[in-house]
């Protein structure tokens, strides 16, 4: 069995944007196995410091993927991309 690819989804709180991508990572559904790990950067200030302003940022086997709006095309795409190595 594959091993699942690893989404972080950078957040915070008070964020509407982060809940409605939260959401549509949940319905998310892909042949691919994926874990998704939120981390709150209330709780980090260096990402805090980085990051407030780019809120909620995904990314898909530590790339980049989605700021502000998931397209899951694109999420899709990063998934595929992740599992061949790319």
């Amino acid at each position: 069995m594959m091993k699942p690819i690893q989404l972080v989804l950078l957040s915070g709180s008070d964020c509407p944007l982060c809940d409605t991508m939260k959401e549509a990572l949940k319905h998310f559904k892909s042949p691919l196995p994926f874990q998704v790990r939120e981390v709150d950067i209330s709780e980090h200030p260096t990402l805090q410091e980085r990051y407030w302003d780019r809120i909620p940022y995904l990314f898909v086997a530590g790339r980049p993927v989605a700021k502000g709006c998931l397209q899951t095309s694109k999420l899709q795409l990063a998934l595929v991309a992740a599992k061949a190595g790319l």
